[in-house]
């Protein structure tokens, strides 16, 4: 019975390490949306500033 619960403790570990890992990924993401949008905003700004 002992073993059952180390089993299931440890399966609720791996589920919350996967969570984490998942999130901190979906972080980085989102950082890398936002700098590609900042990135782009200036690229389209300086084409704008080049055409007038």
């Amino acid at each position: 019975m002992n073993e059952a619960y180390e089993l299931i403790a440890m399966g609720l570990g791996l589920v919350a390490v996967g969570l984490r890992r998942i999130l901190t990924e979906a972080r980085m993401l989102a950082g890398i949306q936002v700098l590609y949008q900042e990135m782009r905003g200036r690229l389209e700004n300086s084409v704008r500033e080049r055409v007038n």
